[in-house]
């Protein structure tokens, strides 16, 4: 039953289908206090398709709605203008499962290359991670750290939770050729 009479007796819920069109703040706010993260947070999408079996948020955020590059790059060239912030972070559920990624980091990289400003990745899956993600996020020089979590100390229960997460994914097997036992061997 409502408290008041201007609420409604039932609550539905509003799904944005565009993301693009959704009115997103053009100018953020920018706190006189520094926060514990100082860089510009973009949305890049909504929503999950890896259904792990404790996350409320992707239950509830479906289905899943991702923002164009190119609106993704507006956003953020007005957020920096707007704001100051000399790092931003792309921001969703698992960001590197946006279908255009790749693309995504490569043409931001591209854009600001050497003007200082950094991007980063702050919610990211070890499985959907790689070397030509992680090539594009350190263009701009400065290094950020990247934390994997397993979810699960086992496969087994990784998969009763839905995290199809390998133990391969995890640790990369040992390389099976000999050492040549040079100083300067990287097996050593």
């Amino acid at each position: 039953m409502p408290n008041t009479e201007r609420a409604p007796e039932r609550v539905f819920k509003r799904t944005t289908t565009d993301l693009d069109d959704w009115p997103y703040p053009k100018q953020p706010l920018v706190p006189l206090a520094e926060s514990v993260h100082e860089r510009m947070s973009v949305e890049i999408f909504r929503g999950c398709t890896r259904g792990c079996r404790f996350c409320q948020a992707g239950m509830i955020t479906r289905p899943v709605r991702e923002r164009s590059p190119e609106g993704i790059g507006d956003m953020v060239q007005r957020g920096l203008e707007a704001s100051g912030f000399s790092e931003v972070g792309l921001l969703s559920l698992s960001s590197a499962d946006h279908s255009e990624i790749g693309d995504l980091t490569k043409g931001l990289a591209d854009r600001y290359e050497g003007s200082g400003t950094s991007l980063s990745l702050p919610s990211t899956r070890v499985d959907a991670f790689n070397v030509d993600l992680a090539n594009e996020l350190s263009r701009s020089g400065r290094r950020s750290g990247l934390t994997f979590a397993p979810e699960g100390a086992s496969e087994r229960l990784r998969r009763v939770i839905n995290k199809m997460v390998s133990e391969e994914d995890l640790i990369p097997p040992r390389p099976t050729t000999t050492c040549c036992r040079s100083p300067t061997c990287p097996m050593m």
